[in-house]
């Protein structure tokens, strides 16, 4: 027990230059920032900075490095500049790229009128910068009781340029030639005054993102007003996204919630006739479907010979085994009335019914769901007649028994239906996860502004921060890191100790050698030279 008027240890200011840091390898996503070239594209693309001052690249890699490290607003800033290791080594990162491109070198020396001795911008300078991308003459046309996007300015428009080219060069160095794509919208919950209020009654705002799972990449996002309803112009979302991949990929496949259950959407992927102008064929698509009356009665009537258990694939002691999920599908002839579910060559859009059988009840004495309102149970879920919120279940009754009933729409017509489910679901663990990422993990859950087209800006930075970190997972870091969140990140790679030392000639960070991360981080330096060299 500590005696109490006695410390273990103090704290006391270090009063000596000396260059510590206590991010390590963060200089590793400024490494691989410049190496891609994202800043020549992001000055092209963005141009909002042409002439004075922090470039549009020194801005946004500021922000990107800021949602990396952990920070939460624009003034945690302050906790990087503050820190000397990481100002030299991006100060030296930062003059190194400067003289491997002349042009650069001499624009950047015309930039500043007196010495610059910062290595980020500061606070008031990001705020302005982050003013650049609001677009006045749209945003005063935002309101309650329609759906409205404001249309973006030259400056936001650019991110989309530069998601485009980080692709491109993604895909020089890693072909794929496949591109799966979860279309998912998200709130962000905030206390703005800006904000408009979305179908839970809160301030918030939205993002529609677009996902490739191949990539492990968010491709496109379309930031949006909370009150804007969620499927809302998703067809347009969609070819703009599918624009962006490039050459070498030759199949698309979509995967969406009810949001993109739309005729023009699925019309537009399966028939063949609307592939005119673009470079895909026929788009194949699972999306979930509206579970109406008509669904539900079609999905009683099919027979219980018809209902095929789903399994998934789970690993337990190093073996793969089939579990059952508690489910069951089944293919049901189902034409909306309201839908046109006949594409122009005669084929027919696939329905699948999902049930899921409630817990805790006994068979029925019956097996007509007419009779079903009828019954009390005294089964804690089967009081559906009393419970407000029934209607979100889909509750039906089917071979004496109550059941939880979903749909999946889609033109997959040559795979079994269980292996269809089971590929659509996989975008909730994906593209849903990318989400929570972004908003708790990484800065897009805050917003920095009262102005809609910098509070956009913003999470397009945090977008480009994800996908950064991402490629330096999958792409230069050991296999073990690939799963890793940003939090874990931080704990293990970024947020590690190290001295910069200056030694024959050479700057020099060194890392403690009982540090497993140490040679990991030396290591990773080594492969994105190799990766990020031009592919011969």
């Amino acid at each position: 027990m500590l005696h109490q008027n006695r410390q273990a240890f103090h704290y006391e200011i270090d009063k000596t230059d000396r260059l510590v840091t206590a991010w390590a390898s963060l200089p590793l996503v400024t490494e691989l920032f410049y190496r891609m070239g994202l800043d020549r594209v992001i000055n092209e693309e963005i141009g909002a900075r042409r002439t004075q001052g922090y470039t549009d690249a020194e801005q946004i890699l500021s922000l990107i490095l800021l949602n990396i490290a952990g920070g939460e607003s624009v003034e945690d800033l302050k906790m990087l500049e503050g820190d000397p290791g990481f100002r030299k080594l991006q100060t030296l990162l930062q003059s190194a790229n400067a003289k491997s491109d002349r042009k650069g070198s001499k624009s950047a020396s015309n930039r500043w009128r007196k010495e610059r001795k910062r290595c980020l911008p500061s606070v008031t300078a990001v705020r302005d910068y982050l003013g650049c991308f609001e677009y006045p003459a749209e945003s005063v046309k935002r309101g309650m009781g329609r759906s409205f996007i404001p249309a973006s300015n030259e400056h936001l428009s650019g991110f989309k340029g530069v998601m485009t080219y980080m692709l491109s060069w993604l895909q020089e160095r890693s072909p794929e030639k496949v591109a799966t794509l979860d279309q998912d919208a998200t709130l962000i919950p905030t206390e703005n005054r800006e904000a408009l209020f979305n179908f839970k009654k809160e301030r918030s705002y939205q993002a529609l993102n677009t996902y490739y799972a191949e990539r492990d990449l968010v491709i496109h996002t379309e930031f949006r007003d909370g009150n804007v309803l969620a499927g809302y112009e998703q067809l347009r979302v969609f070819k703009e996204s599918i624009s962006q991949l490039p050459e070498g990929v030759k199949e698309v496949y979509l995967r969406s919630d009810t949001a993109g259950y739309q005729l023009e959407l699925m019309k537009y992927c399966a028939d063949p006739d609307d592939a005119v102008g673009r470079r895909f064929d026929v788009i194949k698509f699972a999306i979930s479907c509206d579970v109406g009356k008509e669904f539900m009665e079609v999905s009683c009537r099919a027979p219980e010979d018809r209902w095929v258990p789903i399994m998934k694939e789970v690993r337990r002691n190093g073996a793969v085994e089939l579990e059952y999920t508690g489910q069951e599908c089944a293919v049901v002839s189902y034409v909306p009335s309201d839908v046109e579910a006949r594409n122009k060559d005669g084929s027919e859009f696939r329905y699948i019914a999902i049930r899921e059988k409630l817990s805790n009840q006994k068979q029925l004495p019956f097996k007509d769901s007419k009779d079903k309102k009828d019954i009390k149970s005294n089964g804690e879920q089967l009081e559906f007649e009393e419970t407000p919120n029934i209607k979100k279940l889909h509750i039906e009754t089917m071979n004496g028994f109550r059941y939880k009933l979903f749909g999946i729409a889609t033109n997959i017509m040559d795979t079994e239906a269980d292996k269809v489910v089971l590929w659509q679901r996989k975008r909730c663990g994906s593209s849903e996860q990318v989400h929570d990422v972004l908003k708790n993990q990484l800065g897009g859950g805050h917003v920095p502004s009262e102005m809609f087209g910098a509070n956009a800006a913003w999470w397009w930075i945090s977008v480009l921060a994800l996908n950064l970190q991402n490629i330096l997972k999958s792409h230069i870091l050991p296999a073990e890191f690939s799963r890793r969140k940003p939090k874990g990140m931080r704990f293990g790679f970024y947020n590690i100790a190290g001295r910069v030392v200056h030694h024959a000639g050479q700057w020099i960070v060194r890392l403690n050698r009982n540090n497993p991360v140490s040679r990991i981080i030396m290591e990773a330096q080594w492969r994105l030279l190799r990766f990020c060299s031009f592919p011969t």
